[in-house]
């Protein structure tokens, strides 16, 4: 939640009472809207319930700030933008109480429609027309009192009659938007069993019909899923815990199941989503400074409803939540955590937090205050799950946001920048890909020190030479760095057996292809990443383009062919990474196949899938080789000398760097590493392999 900055009052400012219990209930207020007469200010009345009473009331769902997404709009510039200040008033028992503007305009619209006491099936009728508003129900300037409501929000929202998500004002983009919903929704299920590959082709013909939807409708709806309501992080614990949703959009009324989710799941199951994103992203303002990708909506929507099925099945972890909030936004970093205890609670089935768990504003003024929120709830995963692998989601160093925290506790308030190789979907053991630590015995070390985590590991071994980072490689052709390591590899065998050529293509893709162990198919198509990265290489060196070398391009160029001469030779008659006479005739073949044939619709599958597991691997990482020389990849950061470990608790390898201070037995964690030939144990049976216990800062 925002902090309220202070307005300039015209009247009063209204006086809170207090919500302590004396006997055991549990106190909130909720707001009433009062008939408007002359007066130019939004007349409300705040009066204190008990839930244990079971009350009739509604929660709002909204944002604090801009509610709209203006890099769709012809010009963003003069769009109309609010503020996260509170600028508006309200009179509320005849004193004043400051708010938002997108507030305002969700009570002016309440004021005029009455909508509150509107009917709600299958539920009694608010015939008081009572709402709880976090910004107003809960007194902002008491800590205190924030710590004990913001702790009862799952009770809040799940005894609401029902969530109203109030989207904002409608804008140039709301009726087109929809009209697509409208359309979309009336799609037979039959129809929509389809992968859609382009606006043009003919699955998007026989679903969507006629009259054909423009681009300019689809940038209408991308800019309406793209509103801040879908991306914010306390919309997660909104909308899961509300018994039913209204969705509203200034006086339109939707259907959050009807309307939003199964026309997101649509979207998203045809590749619809997809084209939409790419689209977007074309059509948005040259000079944004950021956008928000459509696919992050309709996958928002997607998975809140997978995870209210998971939840009725078994308890949600708290490490799942937290990793899920990184998908959303959240004006303060530490509700990236606060936002989600609700739903950890009420899915674990408890009353209370646990003591140490309850959300504590008492100190949000240091300057450490966040790192101190994302250690403590660190050490609290740790203890609940058992183990390290909450270790896998600290992403590279350079993403992170929160300056202060230690190395080991992941930033939760920034989105992944890579996909970790130990997910948060926690699988059964025996769908489990890796075990690095498999045999090495875990004890959830006592937390004497908040900021060191004490750890038992298994140094392992130290990185001798690092290649180019995924950005290197795509934007400035280096895919020469990769090829240099094997080219240069000085053993003729990999160390846990087999050919340096197959550890390193299936190190660059994690062993991984279409979500599936790599085989012989991704071994084939690896040859078209190569193919392809030689030749946009050749065509840049090629083509004279603004601010760029093709000098530099052009010698870089034959140093990839001289490279791929010596792999060549290296490895003899090796498909993998083929000789420049192949590559050739393999671009001359692909040219000449029709663009509409089988074959072509083949090999774009091909490559689309090595690609994709390139870059899922590979995104924000590097490859690099050990001085025992093996090869593996993790954090861009990582550099020559920081240290291979396995720590007991963690299913992947571990990059250290001792610490900067030269403090003895204290380690900096780089990031998690997939390093192939010691993914499943084979670390902790070598004999002779010493555990030390060190500390992690």
């Amino acid at each position: 939640m925002a902090p309220l900055s202070k307005p300039v009052l015209q009247g009063q400012p209204y006086k809170y009472s207090s919500l302590v219990s004396k006997n055991g209930e549990r106190f909130i207020r909720v707001l009433t809207i009062l008939p408007k007469g002359d007066e130019r200010r939004l007349r409300c009345s705040l009066e204190i319930i008990d839930l244990n009473k079971s009350p009739v009331y509604d929660c709002l769902s909204y944002t604090w700030n801009d509610p709209l997404y203006h890099e769709l709009s012809a010009d963003p510039s003069k769009a109309k933008k609010q503020t996260g200040d509170p600028i508006k008033q309200i009179e509320c028992d005849g004193k004043i109480i400051s708010i938002t503007e997108n507030l305002e305009d969700a009570l002016l619209q309440f004021s005029k429609t009455g909508y509150i006491s509107n009917h709600v099936k299958g539920c009694q009728e608010n015939e008081q027309g009572f709402i709880w508003i976090d910004a107003i129900c809960i007194n902002q300037k008491d800590n205190a009192e924030k710590s004990v409501q913001i702790g009862m929000m799952d009770e809040i929202y799940s005894g609401a009659r029902r969530a109203i998500a109030w989207l904002g004002r409608c804008d140039e983009h709301t009726h087109p938007a929809l009209e697509i919903i409208q359309r979309l929704k009336s799609i037979p299920l039959e129809k929509r069993q389809v992968t859609i590959t382009d606006f043009e082709g003919p699955e998007y013909q026989s679903i969507l019909g006629n009259p054909p939807i423009s681009s300019q409708q689809w940038n209408d709806y991308a800019a309406f899923i793209q509103r801040a309501w879908f991306n914010r992080v306390w919309v997660i614990q909104e909308a899961f815990l509300a018994k039913h949703i209204d969705v509203l959009c200034g006086p339109h009324v939707l259907s959050w199941k009807h309307d939003m989710w199964e026309v997101a799941e649509f979207l998203k199951d045809t590749n619809l989503g997809t084209l939409l994103m790419i689209q977007a992203g074309g059509a948005a303002h040259p000079d944004r400074k950021f956008t928000t990708y459509v696919n992050n909506s309709l996958n928002n929507q997607c998975q809140l409803e997978a995870m209210k099925t998971e939840a009725a099945q078994k308890p949600l972890s708290l490490e799942r939540l937290l990793a899920y909030s990184r998908h959303f936004q959240a004006t303060q970093a530490q509700d990236y955590v606060f936002g989600l205890l609700g739903i950890w609670k009420f899915s674990q089935g408890m009353k209370e937090l646990p003591k140490d768990m309850k959300p504590d504003y008492s100190r949000s003024k240091e300057p450490d205050f966040v790192a101190q929120v994302f250690t403590r709830y660190s050490w609290f995963i740790i203890q609940d799950t058992g183990d390290l692998n909450i270790l896998s989601l600290v992403d590279d160093v350079s993403t992170r946001q929160q300056k202060c925290l230690p190395s080991w506790v992941p930033d939760y308030s920034v989105g992944f920048h890579v996909h970790p190789l130990a997910g948060v979907r926690r699988l059964d053991p025996e769908h489990q890909r890796w075990d690095a630590s498999k045999n090495f015995p875990f004890e959830v070390p006592l937390r004497k020190d908040s900021k060191k985590l004490p750890v038992k590991g298994i140094l392992f071994d130290t990185i001798e030479e690092t290649a180019a980072t995924y950005s290197e490689i795509m934007d400035q052709h280096q895919i020469s760095s990769l090829l240099n390591l094997l080219a240069w590899y000085p053993a003729e065998k990999y160390p846990s057996g087999g050919s340096p050529l197959e550890a390193f293509w299936r190190t660059l893709i994690k062993n991984t292809f279409c979500q599936h162990p790599a085989n012989v198919e991704a071994r084939d198509a690896f040859q078209y990443l190569i193919v392809w990265h030689v030749m946009d290489l050749e065509d840049a060196s090629d083509e004279f383009e603004e601010n760029v070398n093709t000098d530099e391009l052009s010698s870089l160029f034959d140093k990839t062919k001289t490279t791929i001469g010596e792999i060549s030779s290296k490895y003899k008659n090796c498909a993998v990474i083929p000789d420049m006479n192949t590559i050739n005739d393999t671009i001359e073949q692909l040219g000449s196949l029709d663009p509409g044939s089988e074959k072509k619709e083949k090999v774009d599958r091909v490559f689309d899938d090595i690609s994709e597991a390139f870059r899922i691997a590979y995104s924000c990482r590097r490859l690099f080789r050990t001085k025992k020389n093996y090869l593996g990849i993790a954090a861009e950061s990582l550099e020559a000398g920081d240290e291979v470990w396995v720590l007991a608790g963690a299913t992947v390898p571990l990059i250290l760097r001792p610490a900067e201070n030269g403090e003895n037995e204290k380690w900096k964690v780089i990031g998690e590493a997939y390093i192939h030939g010691i993914m499943n144990g084979e670390v902790v049976k070598e004999a002779g392999k010493k555990v030390q216990q060190i500390d992690l800062v």
